[in-house]
């Protein structure tokens, strides 16, 4: 594909996620609303990342490996069919990653307390476990419908869905923490339960003959948490300066931002590989990264302005929207060239870049964005008042 396949990508990349990041820009106004929520329940704020980003990264390994599918003509774009045979094979790690997710926060920031982490992760990963996967599986069918490419659509969108319904739920559950202030008979059952639902539906779909997925989900879903637990701590650390520079609403749209675009990069780049091979590989990251770079400034644009009104009267616009585009045009560098790297290693372990590449690429970009709007606050904006 030469210069009209790279406009393409870009406009269908850029189009899919700057309107896709209405979610992000909900979540912002959710943060400037509830700061005092999340920065009196340090649990919530530093469960975020990893179950924003376990969560899109399952949702987006299947609408991947679904894609991949379509293109090689081993499945049809039908939603049940689809949602019955492949969706389901994902409901057993979704579900011990909230388990997970809760015991890695607690050993990257002992502090915190565990009966509130189990209680905001795994009830939050109830209330959105069947919903995200169908969603994802939806995605892709109907994209693929519609002759457009499901790599260049599906990472917004779906990120999007989880990124709306891991805010909504993770703050509901952060206001019943003082619920679980202890080891308290809610908390010890619901554990309970979950671990009992998860160690279940893995035991069945390893019978199934889902065992090299599940193989190689799980030691990705086991980096990603210990990726993001760290991402987590560090946002707890800077959650209030952040805040008071009026930047922490700036993080949702844009991890999302550029999350999207570093993980369309990563499911292009499987599919690659799975039609190519590796030979191939670096060309279209070449490709992508070009892509990249003219599909970011409309939605940063559009996060900067918003993000901006949040904050008036709290930091100087310009200063403001300086630091944005100065963390997003580098965070996506470091996210294209983190794709590329990521799935060729899984490729040459002989793993399924479907399984590995898409959540570990969101992962990295999240503890890198935390780490590198930081810095550029703290260049352009120096140390809040």
């Amino acid at each position: 594909m030469g210069l009209p396949g790279l406009l393409r990508d870009a406009v269908e990349v850029s189009v899919s996620v700057t309107l896709s990041n209405v979610a992000g820009l909900l979540n912002a106004l959710l943060i400037s609303i509830y700061s005092w929520l999340l920065l009196g329940s340090p649990e919530a704020l530093a469960l975020l990342p990893i179950l924003a980003s376990i969560r899109g990264g399952l949702g987006l390994s299947l609408a991947s490996r679904i894609s991949t599918m379509l293109y090689l003509g081993t499945a049809e774009p039908v939603f049940l069919r689809l949602v019955k045979a492949e969706a389901s094979r994902f409901l057993a790690p979704f579900m011990a990653s909230s388990v997970l997710a809760a015991a890695t926060v607690k050993l990257a920031a002992p502090w915190l307390g565990l009966p509130a982490l189990v209680l905001v992760s795994v009830g939050s990963g109830i209330a959105t476990s069947l919903l995200i996967l169908a969603l994802s599986s939806l995605v892709s069918v109907l994209s693929f419908r519609a002759g457009l490419d499901p790599d260049n659509v599906s990472a917004p969108v779906v990120t999007s869905i989880v990124d709306v319904l891991t805010m909504a739920s993770v703050l509901a559950f952060a206001a019943l923490a003082p619920l679980a202030g202890g080891p308290n008979g809610l908390t010890v059952s619901l554990l309970l339960v979950y671990v009992s639902l998860s160690y279940f539906l893995g035991t069945v779909m390893y019978s199934k003959g889902y065992r090299r997925g599940l193989l190689e989900i799980l030691p990705s879903l086991i980096v990603v948490s210990i990726v993001e637990a760290y991402a987590g701590r560090l946002l707890v650390v800077y959650g209030g300066y952040l805040d008071s520079l009026g930047l922490l609403s700036v993080l949702p749209p844009l991890l999302f931002i550029c999350g999207s675009i570093s993980t369309s990069a990563a499911a292009r780049l499987s599919t690659t590989y799975h039609l190519y091979g590796l030979e191939s590989l670096w060309f279209e990251a070449a490709r992508r990264a070009a892509s990249s770079m003219i599909s970011l400034p409309l939605p940063v644009l559009v996060t900067a302005l918003v993000t901006a009104l949040l904050s008036l009267g709290r930091v100087e616009p310009v200063l403001h929207m300086i630091v944005i585009f100065s963390s997003a045009m580098v965070l996506t560098i470091i996210g294209i060239l983190m794709s590329a790297a990521v799935t060729l290693l899984s490729a040459r372990v002989g793993a399924d870049p479907d399984n590995v590449a898409v959540p570990a690429i969101m992962s990295l970009v999240d503890l890198t964005g935390i780490a590198v709007l930081a810095w550029f606050a703290f260049t352009f904006m120096g140390v809040a008042g």
